[in-house]
């Protein structure tokens, strides 16, 4: 296959999904930043300092892998700190539009790309992109990110789509990664040929160094990511176990957190290549195929025999492709079944950390911390007491680890802070609130969004919401109070003036205090 300027960096969908369900990798806009201004407000605090300090730190924990004893061939030496202009770290991030989590995508690429060039990382970067990127006259909305990547030294390349060719019908699914395929493999959806045009452009781009293919939305850097490997010989290549959970750590409902083969997203295996083959490797520690790290030559190899099981599963049926088969899911049934050279390295003990697992519970509750250790500025330490490089699944922990990372990236001058997350700063600084309060707009809650902050002035038009400017129909309703525990009062506008204090009565405000003692905003309703 010729690779012109087409090729894709890795999404990492698999290990979107590997988490929970399907991350929204694509998407249609951020409804976190207002597009109308919020009248009064105070200049936000200085954010040059370091981060505040992180929860208290907790032991460590065992290792719970039915497999710790053996030798973990990533760190068995000890070696210079490694970071060498040949490495190269590539993954993709073909977005259009914007999606509507947080972080926006423009913020993401900032906090991937900008922490790995701080942290001193002299190597390649490699972005596969949308091909509207790479032309001469991108779009407003892509301008600013190229112009962004491109003074970061980033090589961009163009990812090119087609319909997908299979001799069966896929089940349909939305999701661009998991319903277009390559334009160079007709019969690898995006989350598949990502693997492929990866492995070309090493092909096409030998390098001595090591190599690494990525996440990028949901990673970001504390150290230059190959740090402590040494030298990179023969075909070594990493694949990175997730958080498998440690026994002697419960949640309220009694059952472990962490995430193993257990997990419904590698029983999925069993609908292509039956029960027998699941129950092998049921119940081993899930494997992240968000990261892939080797040599040049070793994630060929690895590469090489990974995309060839993909594209003997497009000629079979539906059940052996995505969205049926995620890469992930085949990733741990073809290592558990010794059918790819690569060694799994235990949880903690290696370059990149997987961490949603150790932030979310069973039930799938997000924002969990006392399964991480950190030190006195915050950063997240690996079972040896040292800042792993690499930090995977970071927006499972929640708002609080959104806010050190824009802390620390912003500490740079990398990316504002922006007056949202200041005031996030603000109320965990002052004790207003135990953890970082949600203040982004929900639409699914009754259509109210976020107006202001406690303290600062509310405008609530009556032809223009001052969140979306779309039409509301009068007269328009504002509420104060508090989205953590969901109190709120409520105040129709009608023969009112438009602009409210947020305030409540006690400090000159038209609202009751809902909600004594804590973090609370102003939202207006909206009509859809």
């Amino acid at each position: 296959m010729q690779l012109t300027t087409k090729a894709l960096m890795l999404v990492g969908v698999a290990s979107f999904v590997m988490g929970m369900v399907v991350r929204k990798e694509f998407g249609s806009g951020d409804t976190n930043e207002a597009p109308c201004p919020v009248i009064s407000r105070p200049p936000p605090p200085s954010h040059s300092s370091p981060p505040p300090p992180p929860p208290p730190k907790v032991k460590a924990s065992p290792d719970p892998s039915p497999e710790a004893n053996r030798k973990n061939e990533e760190n068995t030496k000890t070696h210079e700190p490694w970071n060498h202009p040949d490495d190269v770290v590539m993954g993709l991030a073909r977005y259009e539009h914007d999606f509507s989590a947080s972080p926006s995508w423009p913020d993401a690429m900032k906090m991937f790309v900008g922490t790995l060039r701080h942290v001193g990382y002299k190597g390649r970067i490699v972005m596969f992109v949308h091909p509207l990127m790479t032309s001469d006259s991108p779009p407003a909305n892509l301008l600013a990110t190229k112009k962004y990547l491109l003074s970061k030294n980033v090589e961009i390349i163009g990812v090119e789509t087609a319909p997908c060719q299979f001799p069966f019908k896929p089940v349909d699914i939305h999701q661009e990664i998991r319903k277009l395929c390559s334009a160079d493999y007709p019969m690898l959806q995006l989350e598949w040929a990502r693997f492929a045009i990866g492995r070309d452009w090493l092909k096409k781009n030998p390098t001595t160094g090591w190599s690494l293919m990525t996440d990028v939305r949901d990673t970001f850097f504390q150290r230059t990511p190959f740090a402590d490997l040494g030298p990179p010989t023969g075909n070594q290549t990493f694949v990175y176990e997730e958080y498998y959970g440690d026994p002697t750590r419960t949640i309220a409902t009694g059952k472990k957190i962490g995430i193993d083969t257990s997990h419904w997203f590698a029983k999925m295996a069993t609908k292509c290549y039956g029960k027998d083959n699941y129950e092998a490797y049921k119940g081993k520690p899930m494997l992240c195929s968000g990261q892939i790290l080797g040599t040049g030559t070793g994630s060929v190899k690895m590469l090489d025999g990974y995309i060839d099981e993909m594209r003997a599963n497009g000629k079979k049926n539906p059940t052996c492709v995505p969205p049926e088969l995620p890469d992930q899911t085949l990733l741990n049934y073809m290592v558990y079944h010794n059918q790819l050279d690569i060694t799994p390295v235990p949880y903690g003990k290696g370059a990149i950390m997987t961490i949603g697992g150790a932030c979310t519970s069973n039930t799938g509750k997000k924002g969990l911390r006392d399964q991480l250790d950190f030190d006195g500025d915050g950063y997240i330490l690996d079972s040896r007491g040292k800042r792993v490089p690499v930090v995977h699944q970071w927006d499972r922990c929640g708002n609080w680890m959104e806010l050190w990372i824009r802390k620390f990236v912003a500490s740079f001058g990398e990316l504002p802070l922006g007056a949202r997350w200041e005031r996030m700063a603000s109320a965990v600084n002052n004790g207003i609130a135990d953890s970082v309060p949600v203040v982004k707009a929900d639409l699914s809650s009754n259509n109210w969004v976020e107006c202001a902050a406690e303290n600062e002035t509310c405008k609530c038009s009556t032809s223009v919401s001052p969140l979306f400017c779309k039409p509301t129909t009068p007269p328009p309703q504002v509420r104060f109070g508090s989205v953590k525990i969901d109190k709120w009062e409520a105040v129709d506008l009608s023969g009112k003036q438009q602009d409210v204090s947020c305030l409540n009565e006690n400090s000159g405000g038209l609202f009751k205090d809902p909600a004594p003692g804590k973090h609370k905003i102003c939202q207006c309703k909206r009509s859809l």
